[in-house]
C-alpha cells in the first residue's frame, strides 16, 4: 500500500465508532462501581470479594484499569490529532502510512463492546460465559497488536522518511494484563464457583495455567 495524500472517510468513520464504543465502555464501567442501579445489581469489586479464590489479587491491584483507560484515552486523542496533522509529503499523518488500519479500529471497537458484555455477565455471576467473553477480549487485542506490528515492519522505511510516528500501541497494556493476570483469575472463578471440576483439582489447574504463562515468556 502506497502513502495517500487524501483523507479516508472509511478510516475516520471507523475511528468515530471506536471512540463512541470507548465512551460507552467507560459509562458502563463507571456504573459497575455502584450498586442497585438500573443496570448492575452489585459492584464488580463486591462480586470479586464474595467469589474470592486463593489467587485473587488484592483490591488495589485493579487500579491498573485506571492507568489502562487513561492511556487508551490518550491513544484515541492522538489518533484524532493525526487527521489534522500532515506528513512531509503533504498528506494526513494517519494515512502516510496507515499504521492503525480500519481492521484495527473495527476489531478494537468489538473489543470495547465485549468489555461491556463482560461487565453485565460478571454482574450476573455467569462465570463460564464471561470467561469465554474474556478470552475473546484478549484475542481481539492480540489481533490489533499483530496487525499493528505487521504494518510497522512493512512501513518502517516510509515512516523514517515521512514523519516520526507517535505511539499507536497503548492497547498492549490491556492485552498484557488480561492474558497474564485477569484470565487466570477468572479461570479460577469459573472452575470453583461453576462446579466445572472437583475443588481438589482446581489448584493444579490454576498452577498449570500460571506455569504455562511464565514458561511462554522465557
Amino acid at each position: 500500500m502506497l502513502p495517500q495524500n487524501t483523507h479516508s472517510v472509511v478510516w475516520i468513520v471507523a475511528l468515530m465508532f471506536t471512540a463512541l464504543s470507548y465512551i460507552l465502555c467507560q459509562a458502563f464501567s463507571f456504573l459497575s462501581f455502584g450498586e442497585g442501579n438500573a443496570i448492575f445489581t452489585s459492584s464488580t469489586g463486591n462480586i470479586s470479594d464474595v467469589y474470592t479464590t486463593e489467587i485473587t489479587p488484592a483490591g488495589w491491584t485493579f487500579s491498573i484499569w485506571g492507568v489502562i483507560y487513561i492511556f487508551n484515552a490518550c491513544w484515541l486523542i492522538h489518533l484524532f490529532s493525526t487527521i489534522c496533522r500532515t506528513s512531509r509529503n503533504g498528506g494526513p499523518v494517519y494515512n502516510n502510512p496507515t499504521i492503525v488500519s480500519v481492521v484495527f479500529l473495527v476489531v478494537y471497537t468489538v473489543n470495547m463492546l465485549l468489555n461491556v458484555s463482560w461487565l453485565l455477565l460478571w454482574d450476573r455471576t455467569l462465570f463460564e460465559v464471561s470467561l469465554v467473553i474474556l478470552v475473546l477480549i484478549t484475542l481481539t487485542l492480540y489481533i490489533c497488536l499483530v496487525d499493528y506490528h505487521v504494518r510497522i515492519n512493512h512501513f518502517v522505511k516510509i515512516m523514517a522518511t515521512q514523519h516520526k510516528s507517535g505511539s499507536y500501541s497503548f492497547p498492549c497494556l490491556a492485552s498484557k494484563w488480561r492474558l497474564h493476570i485477569r484470565n487466570v483469575v477468572h479461570h479460577s472463578n469459573a472452575l470453583e464457583f461453576d462446579d466445572c471440576v472437583d475443588l481438589s483439582s482446581r489448584p493444579v489447574a490454576d498452577g498449570g495455567m500460571y506455569y504455562c504463562l511464565i514458561y511462554t515468556r522465557r
